[in-house]
């Protein structure tokens, strides 16, 4: 039970990512960039919550099936893993292409080859450009991660802690090239071959990451309230220069192994019911905020919202965030979790999820 109460404040970052992905659309919808008014206090870097998520699957599937795969090993359990992280996922990625099908045709963002491959989870990492229901690109590269995910249990729990650093030292450099081949040097690279560079680089750091928790390396660092807010601070000092966005990537690990560990003050804000509530909600709230953006701003504006007046593309602001909100609220607990429930249900003898932070 004190494990399982550690990995609830992970639930916690996940919403706050999800928060911060948001903010960070709605921003760039209604003011044609990341910079709003100063009154907003947006943060500039919000995209980099996605490189936390891949990070999150990363640890907290290490945490619920490394047991599985680096010991025992086998097909059934692979098959019942991968069906695991369908049930997962694929509901809500499903129903944001439902939802989107008016607009079938009308640019090559929704043609029929992307369609086909938004339904096999092919199109991050196959299609040149971002299509369909945006933020799920991201979605596409972790199914990518999932299937190989035994692969990499079985080999990092068998490497001596050397080898293990020196993968860590390779994930590192990969974030380095990826971030050198990308636009401007950032790190929001969301289509093609990169953003598999970028996704499974990360999502091996969390599973490291997962692997120092255990072992419990450095663990009297990690669960300082101090550590966690001089690397929060860190971050956010860092948000506001440019190109930190490797930096602030390097960082990612750390408020992994702070907010796992954490035993002071960090630990009962991660926990309160808010934030609880947040992560309940974020899968839900990531999958579906852009439509939710798009839809009030196009209702409003048309297709340019950057000509209309600051103080009405402020109210939409606050009105997509809130629609987005009440939105995710409703299908996390109608579809979401139902849908998840119900799938798993079909697959006889599975091996489910044991966490409640499960990802």
């Amino acid at each position: 039970m004190r494990q399982q109460e550690r990995l609830r404040s992970l639930d916690s970052l996940r919403g706050i990512g999800a928060l911060a992905v948001m903010i960070w659309h709605a921003t760039w919808v209604a003011f044609g960039g990341a910079n709003g008014p100063g009154i907003l206090l947006i943060p500039r870097r919000g995209y980099l919550a996605v490189d936390l998520f891949f990070m999150l699957s990363g640890f907290v599937l290490a945490h619920v099936y490394s047991a599985d795969f680096a010991n025992r090993p086998s097909r059934r359990r692979y098959a019942a893993f991968i069906w695991a992280r369908l049930a997962r996922i694929y509901p809500l990625h499903l129903l944001s292409i439902l939802l989107l099908l008016r607009l079938y045709g009308q640019t090559s963002l929704y043609s029929g080859h992307a369609l086909a491959l938004n339904l096999l989870l092919l199109q991050g990492p196959w299609l040149p450009q971002v299509t369909w229901n945006y933020p799920s690109w991201s979605i596409s590269a972790e199914w990518h991660a999932y299937l190989l995910f035994p692969v990499f249990c079985a080999g990092l729990w068998r490497l001596p802690a050397k080898a293990a650093a020196a993968v860590a030292i390779a994930c590192a450099l990969a974030l380095v090239l990826t971030c050198a081949e990308s636009e401007w040097g950032l790190a929001n690279v969301t289509n093609g071959p990169l953003s598999l560079a970028r996704a499974l680089p990360e999502f091996i750091t969390g599973m490291l990451a997962y692997r120092a928790y255990r072992t419990g390396w450095c663990r009297a660092l990690w669960q300082s309230d101090l550590f966690l807010a001089s690397i929060a601070v860190a971050i956010l000092a860092l948000s506001c220069a440019w190109p930190t966005d490797l930096a602030i990537i390097l960082l990612l690990p750390g408020v992994l192994l702070a907010a796992a560990t954490n035993e002071g003050r960090a630990k009962s804000l991660l926990i309160s019911r808010p934030l609880q509530f947040l992560g309940d909600i974020s899968y839900s709230l990531y999958m579906i905020h852009y439509t939710c953006i798009i839809a009030i701003f196009d209702a409003l504006f048309g297709v340019d919202s950057a000509g209309a007046p600051t103080a009405p593309r402020i109210m939409a602001f606050f009105a997509a965030i809130a629609l987005s909100l009440g939105f995710a609220t409703a299908l996390s607990r109608g579809i979401e979790y139902p849908a998840r429930s119900a799938l798993r249900r079909l697959w006889a003898g599975e091996i489910g999820e044991r966490s409640p932070a499960g990802r």
